[in-house]
């Protein structure tokens, strides 16, 4: 019986993946762990002054990165790619698509994970002046934002790269379901502006030069940086339009609410519209996706992934009367979760079809659960996956999840709230219970099981790769 291993998938997944190791160089001038007060008179050129070479080098950049959602035979495995970089990727009118730069920014923030593996991206690539945020080297909590800087002058323009991670984050999942009750999602909005001023500072001695800015992001760091992107399009357009700045992110959630929206055509969200993460936070709460939409999604996707590692073998998709394709069915999950049930209310039973709902009466405990899952050792999380199977039903009653949590906590010696776990538990059972039991017996379907781990497998950048690769928008 593998329900609840699919549900703790479903909402573990709620934005994320991971991998890799460290060490940085950094400008002692800025510090990026500041936010501070800008502003800029940056006057960029609408015609940058860049011409290349007619024998312009070519450099080869080595990607290497283990898979994370996806394992073959039950082992993780390496995804191996050759990046070609050329400086004259940047004469590309930042409002037309260009899968070079696309790639560069995949490999970007698939290397800004670990500082000294971006450290050797930026390099290698002939970039200077890194900075890092302090949080690769700070314990992990839910405020880390780990991001890196890089500069570049090709042929008169100054290029400020930046990027945020995607990958191995811990803690700040917790800020995944945090939305607030108004404005952009709370758990992204503050640092997308840590970032967004961090670079405006870092552009500081390129003032009254032609500049360039390119932002990269996965998942989590996708929403961060498209929402810094936004931040200095809309609030620096002294600095940046949409003729010097650059927006590549893949499978970003929804970060940004339908008041603070603006239409930005040099933001490009390349996402698979069967994965779950590019519909969170639900679009009736009010959000959206930033930029131009690249969908990946396409009808040979498994043939794709294989050809490009045979050991990149998805979930099979299986058509149901709910869903004919994995758009459909992520769509209907959704649905499923989010539904109008107002029966349970003079119980203390809230759905979660507003955005209100969702704040007031699910947001502390699923942040807390999920906080609390990523605080714990490796070996108390594998006890209680290789344990919960087998006490599936038992844990759908009161007090039924929080005594099998406490247990498997407190023989590993783990640090907790005891009263907001009981809090947590009891509530997540009864609004499944309550609000949504027709999700417990799609949960016991072996079918519905595949399509969810499909989905969540369809966030993975060992899927994304190849099928960037293939992909041509017109």
């Amino acid at each position: 019986m593998k329900m609840l291993k699919c549900l703790s998938l479903v909402l573990l997944l709620g934005i994320s993946s991971c991998s890799g190791g460290g060490s940085s160089s950094q400008d002692p001038s800025i510090d990026p762990s500041v936010a501070p007060s800008i502003e800029p008179s940056v006057s960029p050129s609408v015609e940058p002054s860049i011409e290349p070479s007619q024998e312009e080098p070519e450099i080869d950049y080595e990607l290497t990165y283990p898979s994370s959602l996806i394992t073959y035979e039950g082992e993780e495995y390496d995804t191996h790619y050759t990046y070609k970089y050329k400086d004259s990727y940047f004469d590309t009118n930042p409002v037309s698509y260009s899968k070079d730069l696309a790639l560069f920014s995949f490999a970007f923030t698939i290397e800004a994970t670990y500082k000294t593996n971006v450290r050797t991206f930026l390099t290698t690539l002939g970039f200077d002046r890194l900075v890092l945020s302090p949080d690769y080297d700070a314990p992990d909590s839910k405020d880390s934002v780990k991001f890196a800087i890089g500069h570049k002058e090709i042929h008169g323009t100054h290029v400020i790269a930046f990027a945020s991670i995607g990958r191995d984050y811990q803690l700040p999942w917790m800020n995944n379901f945090v939305i607030g009750e108004s404005g952009n999602a709370a758990g992204f909005a503050p640092y997308a502006n840590r970032v967004a001023n961090t670079v405006l500072e870092y552009a500081r001695p390129y003032e009254g030069q032609n500049i360039k800015f390119f932002a990269s992001g996965y998942s989590r760091g996708g929403g961060i940086v498209s929402l810094a992107s936004h931040i200095l399009l809309k609030e620096h357009s002294d600095i940046a339009n949409s003729n010097n700045t650059y927006c590549y992110t893949f499978e970003a959630p929804t970060v940004v609410c339908d008041e603070d929206y603006m239409e930005h055509p040099s933001i490009f969200s390349i996402y698979n519209s069967g994965d779950l993460i590019s519909y969170l936070p639900p679009s009736k709460y009010g959000f959206r996706q930033l930029g131009v939409a690249i969908d990946l999604r396409r009808d040979d996707m498994d043939e794709v992934a294989v050809n490009f590692n045979e050991k990149t073998v998805l979930s099979p998709f299986v058509i149901t009367e709910d869903a004919t394709n994995e758009e459909e069915f992520t769509a209907f999950t959704v649905e499923k979760f989010s539904k109008v049930e107002t029966r349970y209310e003079s119980q203390g039973i809230y759905d979660i079809s507003t955005r209100s709902n969702y704040v007031n009466h699910m947001q502390q405990y699923a942040s807390y659960i999920i906080g609390l899952f990523f605080s714990i050792k490796k070996a108390t999380k594998d006890d209680i996956v290789s344990n919960i199977m087998d006490n599936a039903f038992s844990l759908l009653v009161e007090d039924g999840l929080y005594n099998f949590l406490k247990e498997k906590l407190d023989a590993h010696g783990e640090t907790y709230d005891d009263a907001l776990l009981r809090e947590s538990c009891n509530y997540l059972v009864k609004f499944v219970m309550y609000i949504c039991p027709d999700v417990v017996m799609y949960m016991l379907n072996d079918d519905y099981q595949s399509c969810i781990i499909r989905a969540a497998q369809l966030h993975a950048p060992e899927v994304i790769l190849p099928l960037l690769l293939v992909t041509n928008p017109n």
